[in-house]
């Protein structure tokens, strides 16, 4: 009897010893899957998001960014709960960084992501856009005045700003990046006014230049419409 009672206890040992790997296997939260910037990006502003997939609710995630692919020069060693990103500011221009992510859940963590990275932009800010046409103060000009602004060295898109006052503080319009050094406007106003203002900003992947100081037309007539 005693013989058979031994038997039974080792075999429910080892029954037990078999199953606790398979729930700590089970259990263990899934390597995190990187979404952006995509692996090997370039020209990428100083100021970066990197993001991934939300796996399981309540999972902890460390965020590693780095300049180097060995995460000996570490940017950034980050934790985050229930977030899908991190943002890093001040990068580097033209330096290439390396960044990871892993997952943590009931007291286990997943094993480090594949390493990616992205480059940033070794461009500058571009210049202050220098405005051409209409001239500033122009009068008489018909229902859909084409505006027309110097090239900006470097500059990948432009801002326009279409407004009734010189600070654009009530009615105007904004065009958001914009490719191109004139556009024809349509000024369709509610107040019919007669004298509008615009101004122009350029933009790349270094970031945005101020905006050039606004000039004054006026239609011939109400609401250039």
């Amino acid at each position: 009897m005693k013989w058979r009672l031994t038997v039974s206890a080792v075999a429910i040992l080892l029954m037990v010893n078999l199953l606790i790997p398979e729930v700590a296997i089970a259990s263990a939260p899934a390597v995190p899957t990187q979404a952006s910037p995509a692996n090997g990006a370039t020209d990428l502003p100083p100021q970066v998001t990197v993001r991934w997939t939300l796996s399981i609710s309540g999972e902890t995630y460390r965020v590693q960014i780095s300049k180097n692919s060995t995460f000996t020069s570490l940017v950034t060693d980050a934790q985050v709960q229930d977030a899908t990103g991190w943002t890093v500011f001040g990068l580097s221009k033209g330096t290439t960084y390396y960044w990871r992510v892993n997952a943590s859940a009931n007291g286990q963590t997943s094993p480090w992501s594949p390493v990616w990275s992205f480059t940033v932009t070794n461009k500058a800010i571009p210049a202050v856009p220098v405005l051409v046409s209409p001239a500033n103060g122009a009068t008489g000009l018909p229902d859909d005045p084409t505006l027309v602004w110097n090239a900006v060295e470097g500059a990948d898109s432009y801002d326009i700003q279409l407004g009734t006052k010189p600070t654009f503080s009530s009615w105007q319009r904004t065009k958001w990046s914009y490719v191109g050094t004139s556009i024809r406007v349509f000024a369709d106003l509610e107040d019919y006014s007669h004298t509008f203002y615009w101004r122009v900003r350029a933009k790349n992947a270094a970031g945005v230049s101020a905006w050039s100081a606004p000039w004054q037309f006026t239609c011939a007539t109400f609401g250039c419409d």
